[in-house]
């Protein structure tokens, strides 16, 4: 019933680490982002085909009967007789032409540049998920303890009311105090039920998350104790926040779209320069009565082309003509994306400087709670042997119990909260998340 005896625990041991690897493998999200990168490496890979000669090529057949047996004799028939006379005839047609620009070359570079920033998304949608999986990983280790917590004062519940129940029985205590300790007891009881299928459920999401079947049962068997910030990271991000801020996947992205800009520029003006064409054309024919595949010299006539030409489409350098357009927007594109990448880096820095704080905010916390808890522990302690030597009313061991418990439950959650902020503080200065924390166990 209980989390102690839930089956949950029979199958599967995993760790963080664990976690982290086959997320990178099975996590749909990536996998689908996965298949997205390859097609934007398909669709770079095309842009060579640009390049290629046209190349087409035809091929006919005709054959023809002549009943008129009046007319005139003609190159590759008999002469007239009174039998029906047929025409066989093949053809050949085959051409290829070529247009040379430097435009269309800047323009494959374009593509190029364009598919980096596919390859850099690809990149910020894997450190995303990696961060989720790490942070939902220490909620799934709060709900599992801050569970353990409610059935560790369950217990003693259940010792408390066997011994009242003792007391009430030889006299010593009322029914209304035997009453309050049972009621106690069955409201744990109701609080670890809930906690319990909350933890089931969020359990089980998260290993859906991350690739597992529905149902697949593990054993979560690390402690949040087992993890602490890494301090240092602090004085780290701190001294070197302006290099990392320029790795960010948000602001490469932007810096890639600039040079992709600048190269659309470079393609438009150099599409208002001449098209150089060449082209290469070749026909053959050849007739006969009796055998169309005859190439003998008197029956078979070819004909080729050989041209080169240069083409100027001068209405593109008219004013409002879409190259002219597009070079003056790239302008107004560049101005954009400057301002756009001042801002992410304004954000990132406000972010950062954020979490540094609500970090050192969070250990001084920590201590504090720490302190905390070892007083309410004490003093719980005292006010439970003065219960039972009968000086102190239940009521006020009832709420030294909930004060205590509170604190700890506190205290794991800030223990949480810190290395979810630790996590967001790496993935903000683009650090490695295992630079975070500290492993203590």
């Amino acid at each position: 019933m209980f989390l102690l005896c839930s089956g949950i625990f029979a199958q599967s041991p995993l760790t963080l680490d664990d976690i982290v690897e086959r997320s990178k493998s099975y996590n749909k999200q990536l996998a689908i982002s996965r298949y997205q990168l390859e097609k934007a490496v398909n669709t770079r890979d095309n842009v060579w085909s640009y390049i290629y000669p046209k190349v087409s090529g035809s091929f006919n057949y005709n054959w023809q009967r002549l009943d008129n047996t009046d007319a005139p004799a003609a190159p590759g028939f008999s002469a007239a007789n009174s039998d029906p006379v047929t025409s066989q005839a093949l053809a050949f047609t085959g051409s290829a032409s070529l247009g040379i620009s430097s435009a269309l070359y800047a323009g494959i570079r374009t593509q190029y540049l364009a598919y980096e920033i596919e390859e850099i998304a690809f990149e910020a949608t894997a450190e995303e998920i990696e961060k989720q999986v790490r942070k939902f990983y220490f909620d799934i280790l709060l709900l599992k303890e801050s569970l353990e917590l409610f059935q560790k004062r369950y217990e003693q519940a259940q010792e408390l009311l066997s011994s009242t129940q003792a007391s009430f029985d030889n006299g010593f205590v009322s029914e209304i105090e035997l009453l309050q300790v049972r009621l106690r007891a069955d409201g744990l009881k109701l609080a670890i039920e809930r906690q319990e299928s909350l933890y089931n459920q969020q359990l089980q999401d998260y290993l859906t998350l991350v690739g597992f079947e529905r149902g697949f049962e593990v054993d979560m068997v690390e402690r949040i104790a087992d993890y602490s910030v890494n301090e240092d990271i602090l004085n780290t991000v701190a001294s070197s926040r302006s290099v990392s801020i320029y790795q960010r996947s948000d602001v490469r992205i932007t810096e890639q779209r600039m040079k992709v800009n600048a190269s659309t520029r470079t393609t438009s003006i150099l599409q208002l320069l001449p098209l150089i064409n060449v082209s290469y054309s070749y026909t053959g024919v050849t007739n006969g009565i009796e055998d169309a595949f005859n190439f003998d010299d008197s029956y078979y006539t070819d004909n080729q082309t050989f041209s080169v030409g240069l083409q100027w489409t001068l209405s593109e350098l008219f004013p409002l003509s879409t190259p002219l357009t597009s070079i003056i927007n790239s302008g107004i594109t560049d101005d954009e994306l400057e301002e756009s990448l001042v801002s992410q880096i304004e954000t990132a820095e406000n972010t950062i400087d954020n979490l540094i704080r609500e970090i050192e905010r969070e250990l001084k916390t920590l201590e504090e709670q720490s302190s905390t808890i070892e007083l309410n522990q004490q003093l719980y302690d005292r006010t439970l042997e003065a219960y039972n030597d009968g000086t102190r009313t239940y009521d006020m061991l009832r709420q030294t119990e909930i004060d205590l418990l509170i604190q700890e439950q506190n205290f794991l959650s800030t223990q949480v909260t810190l290395i979810k902020k630790a996590f967001d503080l790496a993935h903000e200065a683009n650090i490695l998340f295992t630079d975070a924390y500290v492993k203590t166990n």
